[in-house]
């Protein structure tokens, strides 16, 4: 059997970071309900350590995983109602730099108070 290199390469991040704003980022954001219902402002441990646990499995195109950045814009994903902004500049590491607010509009279909991506939404 013969697979292709993505599917058996070690793509996961050992280690997640925070910096100080994406902290605060997170907390403003909880306090904002952005994550509810499953995460309120006193579940910020929890919600950081899914965080984490997303970002460790490198969520990146199959091509850029196990990678160094080379954008000057870092990498986006969407956790709940936010976008996580991170970068990869050390091997097996991410530094979580930012969250913010997704943009959202009365036409965004929710599921269990997630929003579902639209079409046009996804670059």
């Amino acid at each position: 059997l013969v697979v292709p290199s993505w599917v058996s390469q070690d793509d996961a991040l050992s280690t997640v970071s925070f910096t100080k704003e994406a902290g605060d980022n997170l907390e403003y954001l909880l306090k904002r309900k952005k994550l509810a219902p499953l995460y309120t402002v006193k579940d910020f441990d929890d919600a950081k350590e899914a965080i984490k646990e997303i970002l460790s499995q490198d969520p990146r195109a199959a091509k850029k995983r196990g990678k160094l950045s080379t954008m000057t814009e870092p990498y986006k994903v969407t956790f709940g109602s936010i976008e996580l902004k991170f970068i990869v500049e050390e091997q097996g590491k991410v530094d979580v730099i930012g969250m913010a607010e997704l943009e959202i509009d009365d036409s965004t279909v929710f599921v269990d108070g997630i929003p579902l991506a639209r079409e046009g939404t996804m670059a």
